[in-house]
């Protein structure tokens, strides 16, 4: 279990360490300078203070969250959609099983508690060692480094707009060979020493296992232990965290969810994967059981019975964006996340909110209602006709307030867009902003029919409209008043503004 508070040693590491850092930072700048020149005091000197002058305090920015689309269901929430760039679920200190802890300090900083920051024996053996081009390049880095360089690669992907912006702000945080990699290690070092002396260190230990990528899109210690075990941090094993510890390493090496395999070898052919027992993460999992054995944070038999188990991974898919798992109102998802993306009110940052902003959105979706509107198109609407563009939508608005409680169609939700008839990810409720493309909706030439349907025994508040659209070149529909319906057609564009004001309840932040 780790220490709770730190020790004096530690205190007065991080002094020492930021005198002795600056010594070493001073000789192997001097010595990439001028390699074939003594170093003179007066040349180390300067450099030492080159270090000292480094910018020492880094702003930690807000993690990349998911967003979650949310609906209410017998006063429960329920999840619609979930869309994400990072999946992360950031968890309390409390809530990582203490072995998660022991298991990534044994193989990643065992002095952890004892330095002020960097460890300077591993981190002076491995620049060195790269200075010298001794094999291949070590890395020596203390957790809180490592944390750094993590809140550095973040910052990149909230600044940068671009993919190529993201991959070179990427190779700046992370580079650590030749001369530019020198300097960002010795920055990263001197962020680390100020770091500890505003954080303790039980909040930099949970701070890594938070922002720590764990192979693709998997972030955090909770998302990767329910990713690949299915179970939370808190539940972890003594051969799950040594998993798990061993991956921070290589994330997309040692990842245990490509069951063909995560790299190849020399002769091409598939390493890592579910037919050779994930051998690469097997090793590094082993090589962590043997460094938390000899730390005496395991014992034999612990090491023993975890070295003999198989990896078997039990993969938990989070799917993102409106085909995900809850199939009962796709279009009405798509509707709402066109809405976010595109309306005003979202000041042009509505893509970047549903992909990191980590807001919880409360729609105005009426699961019963929902259902008597889908059950409506299925049995009165084909989801295709031979011969033409056909498309069917029904809108289901509360009467009282404008809110939209439904929006059902008769073709299936397809998330890649229309590809085959009676599918399509096209929102025929909405416009060309708020729901697709206007040249592939349904053509529009005939009469458009509307009338009550069975969703008004759901709520007698709610009225729904169902829309029959036949072929058309050009213009909107004309309308009439077949049925019972005793008020004339409502045109998409009126429709889109309705449930752009009304499909969405309110944002929140997450609980955590």
């Amino acid at each position: 279990m780790p220490h709770s508070k730190r020790t004096a040693a530690g205190v007065a590491g991080g002094l020492l360490g930021l005198v002795g850092l600056s010594a070493v930072a001073g000789l192997l700048i001097t010595a990439t300078v001028t390699p074939a020149v003594a170093v003179t005091s007066a040349a180390a000197t300067s450099a030492i203070d080159m270090f000292n002058n480094l910018p020492s305090v880094l702003t930690i920015d807000k993690l990349s969250l998911p967003t979650t689309l949310v609906y209410k269901d017998k006063g429960k929430d329920v999840t619609l959609a979930t869309y994400y760039d990072q999946n992360r679920d950031p968890v309390k200190f409390t809530e990582v099983a203490p072995v998660m802890y022991d298991a990534l300090l044994s193989s990643e900083d065992p002095r952890f508690y004892e330095h002020g920051g960097i460890d300077l024996v591993g981190t002076t053996r491995a620049l060195l060692s790269n200075a010298q081009g001794a094999g291949q390049t070590q890395g020596g880095s203390s957790i809180s480094q490592q944390y750094v360089k993590n809140v550095l690669v973040q910052k990149c992907y909230w600044d940068a707009k671009t993919d190529k912006e993201v991959r070179e702000c990427y190779v700046r945080a992370t580079d650590s060979e030749g001369p530019d990699g020198y300097q960002r290690k010795l920055q990263e070092m001197r962020y680390a020493i100020a770091l500890e002396q505003r954080y303790s260190k039980n909040d930099i230990l949970l701070g890594y296992l938070n922002i720590a990528n764990f192979g693709g899109v998997t972030y955090g210690i909770e998302a990767a232990a329910v990713r690949y075990f299915g179970v939370h941090a808190s539940k972890l094993s003594v051969a799950q965290a040594a998993t798990l510890a061993g991956m921070v390493q290589n994330p997309n090496t040692y990842r245990i969810d490509l069951p063909k395999g995560t790299t190849t070898n020399s002769k091409g052919e598939a390493v890592n994967s579910k037919a050779d027992g994930y051998s690469l993460t097997k090793k590094r999992q082993t090589y962590v059981l043997d460094r938390m054995l000899k730390d005496g944070k395991i014992t034999q038999k612990q090491h023993d019975e975890a070295y003999k188990a198989k990896i078997v991974p039990k993969i938990t898919d989070v799917r993102t964006g409106c085909n995900g798992s809850n199939k009962i109102a796709p279009y009405f998802c798509q509707y709402v996340t066109s809405v976010i993306k595109n309306d005003p009110a979202f000041k042009e940052n509505g893509q970047e909110l549903l992909q990191k902003g980590g807001l919880k959105i409360y729609t105005t979706l009426d699961p019963r209602v929902q259902k008597v509107a889908n059950k409506a198109q299925d049995e009165y609407v084909p989801n295709s006709v031979k011969g033409m563009n056909f498309g069917s939508t029904s809108v289901s608005v509360e009467a009282k307030t404008g809110r939209v409680l439904a929006i059902a169609q008769n073709t299936a939700y397809k998330a890649a867009g229309e590809t085959e008839p009676g599918k399509t990810s096209l929102v025929y409720a909405g416009d060309k902003q708020f729901g697709g493309r206007e040249a592939s909706r349904p053509d529009r030439r005939s009469s458009c029919s509307r009338s009550w349907t069975g969703s008004s025994r759901a709520s007698p508040s709610t009225r729904s409209s169902t829309a029959r659209i036949a072929p058309s070149a050009h213009g909107p529909p004309a309308a009439s008043t077949a049925g019972r319906s005793p008020v004339p057609l409502t045109t998409s564009a009126t429709t889109t503004r309705c449930a752009a004001t009304s499909a969405l309840r309110s944002a929140s932040p997450p609980s955590r």
